[in-house]
């Protein structure tokens, strides 16, 4: 007998015993539950992530603007007008 027909026959054989209709749908369910979850559980870390990188972000253009602001009116009061 070829694997695959062993593979049929067993299947046929212990299928309804082993994959019943109930058993089925609440280990659907249950993954599905799981995947939901995941999925939550990765958008709030994604948000973090969003957050953080914004903030970063700020912070890094923050330094320069305290430079240009700090050192332009200095440029400016130095040279001679006109």
């Amino acid at each position: 007998m070829s694997r695959s027909k062993t593979d049929a026959a067993v299947q046929d054989l212990l299928g309804d015993k082993l994959f019943k209709l109930d058993w089925v749908k609440d280990m659907l369910r249950r993954l599905q539950q799981q995947r939901k979850t995941a999925k939550a559980t990765e958008t709030n870390e994604i948000k973090v992530l969003r957050d953080e990188r914004k903030e970063l972000v700020q912070r890094s253009e923050r330094p320069f603007e305290a430079v240009m602001l700090t050192w332009l009116p200095i440029i400016w009061r130095k040279r001679p007008p006109g």
